[in-house]
């Protein structure tokens, strides 16, 4: 619908509240876009920067800078968490604020558990690669392990505008971790939204985690055990894609790891 560009004081006389209602929501909106573009244009100046930084580096500095980093992350996968951040370091004494950098940074601060730091490097990475959808997702975590549960939603919902449909596996992951959220908000006709939002036919263990996390939410565990028992059934050959499943659960405080739960772990801290 579009409005007439009248500002209040041009307004004729004739116009209804509803229309001034109207038109002044038109006008928040238009600078709502307008700071959109705002933020977007220096992230895109930020990305643009770090290129051009790149694109000055010698042959032997940009293959030594890409050769340092993918070590860091050799050394991150094999939990050798100190070692990965001194090959960042090393990275970054050829150039600094590489998005990829950043990103790991990131993910080695969350393994020491120290959230605030690692959303700082995430924030920054966002800066620099707004449309990567790993590095949001990477951000959503942090909301969601810290409790954040407003803004994970938020994260989630950028997650899944930047993720195509195909990437079935991180998009029921991603609104899974939305769902909790609203359970902790007490938002249950949200939460029914998305349980049933896909059936027990998904090649994902979305459906047989919704039903575990409602039962323990209806404080019955032995349903829960039971919807869980099946997902590993059913995906006892996909062990790896179980795994964040679990994990997302033990965050939430409905599992418990080795160390306990994730609130009990924050608690000690």
């Amino acid at each position: 619908c579009l409005f007439p560009a009248l500002t209040l004081a041009q307004e004729p006389a004739s116009l209804s509240d509803e229309d001034k209602a109207a038109i002044l929501e038109a006008e928040k909106a238009k600078e709502v876009e307008e700071r959109k573009k705002e933020i977007m244009a220096k992230m895109d100046q930020g990305r643009i920067e770090f290129n051009r930084k790149f694109s000055n580096l010698s042959a032997a500095d940009q293959k030594d800078y890409l050769k340092t980093l993918q070590e860091a992350g050799t050394l991150f996968r094999q939990q050798r968490i100190f070692e990965a951040i001194d090959k960042v370091k090393d990275s970054q004494s050829i150039i600094k604020d590489g998005p990829d950098a950043l990103n790991l940074l990131g993910a080695c601060y969350v393994e020491f558990r120290d959230f605030e730091r690692a959303r700082v490097y995430f924030q920054r990475t966002v800066e620099l690669s707004p449309d990567s959808p790993s590095v949001r997702f990477n951000l959503c975590e942090i909301e969601f392990v810290t409790r954040n549960w407003e803004e994970c939603i938020k994260q989630a919902d950028i997650v899944l505008e930047k993720l195509p449909e195909a990437a079935m596996a991180m998009r029921s992951l991603v609104l899974y971790k939305k769902m909790l959220s609203y359970i902790k908000l007490d938002k249950m006709d949200e939460v029914k939204k998305i349980a049933d939002a896909y059936t027990d036919k998904d090649d994902t263990p979305f459906a047989y985690y919704v039903e575990a996390a409602l039962a323990f939410n209806s404080d019955n565990a032995l349903e829960a055990d039971r919807a869980l028992g099946r997902a590993r059934r059913i995906f006892r050959n996909s062990p790896t894609m179980i795994a964040p499943w679990d994990d997302t659960l033990i965050e939430f405080g409905y599992l418990q790891s080795f160390f306990g739960t994730l609130e009990e772990q924050l608690e000690e801290e």
